[in-house]
């Protein structure tokens, strides 16, 4: 496969999950193009730049612009609780990517989902985005996350560690998750464009290790030698904060 050849149209490159995509996904020799609020600015840490079309995921326009040409597409979804908004990004999106008829379509959902649905409407919304993902014309990846190491730094979490010595998580105590970091996630989705056995796959990722709360409170309170211990909250909690 000649990669230089190979333009992927990565959907959701603003945030952190998304730029790890594109910095790996430039890092591997591909032509990159991203979707962006005229207002963002690109932070890629390649000597390379995107290719940049301004647009909301929302606008079908935009989106339809932005995936022209495109030998693959990978989607993820934007941090927000708004269930309506996520519906209509989807939709969008997918629409777009069986229009063009994109060879390949790596989809990652951000997080593992349950089997069945739950009492939360955001999380219900992410298991149907995955359906609908697989449902798409193309050969489609969906790839499912554990949570990521970044999380800890982030501005509804963070302050509660420095300030509180609480990791608050929505997260029962004595679960135990292989959480993973941005990075690992960009070379996960760079491998699922290019190996042909993961098309048509449904993929949960984590890092090498498992840990429970107390376990990661443990840990993290050894290396900032603070007392910090595991608060597990509800994710309506965890949506008023972020929000």
């Amino acid at each position: 496969m000649n990669l230089n050849k190979k333009n992927v149209c990565i959907l959701g490159a603003a945030g952190g999950q998304g730029q790890a995509i594109l910095n790996a996904s430039e890092a591997a020799g591909y032509s990159c193009t991203v979707l962006r609020r005229s207002s963002s600015k690109s932070h890629s840490s390649s000597a390379s730049l995107p290719r940049i079309v301004f647009g909301e995921l929302e606008d079908c326009h935009a989106v339809s612009k932005a995936i022209d040409g495109a030998s693959a597409v990978v989607f993820t979804i934007p941090l927000t609780f708004d269930s309506n908004q996520m519906k209509t990004i989807a939709e969008v999106i997918f629409d777009a990517v069986s229009k063009h008829r994109v060879p390949r379509l790596v989809f990652n959902a951000s997080t593992i989902t349950p089997e069945q649905d739950t009492d939360s409407e955001v999380i219900n919304a992410y298991r149907q985005f995955t359906k609908m993902a697989e449902q798409v014309d193309s050969k489609v990846t969906v790839i499912r996350p554990t949570l990521f190491l970044e999380n800890l730094l982030a501005p509804w979490t963070f302050p509660e560690i420095a300030g509180r010595g609480v990791i608050p998580i929505a997260l029962p105590i004595e679960q135990s998750v292989a959480w993973l970091s941005h990075r690992e996630l960009g070379r996960m989705v760079v491998a699922s464009i290019e190996t042909e056995e993961l098309m048509g796959q449904r993929i949960d990722v984590g890092g090498a290790t498992s840990v429970t709360g107390d376990e990661l409170a443990r840990r993290l309170g050894n290396a900032m030698n603070l007392p910090i211990r595991f608060e597990s909250i509800s994710p309506a909690i965890l949506s008023g904060r972020v929000t």
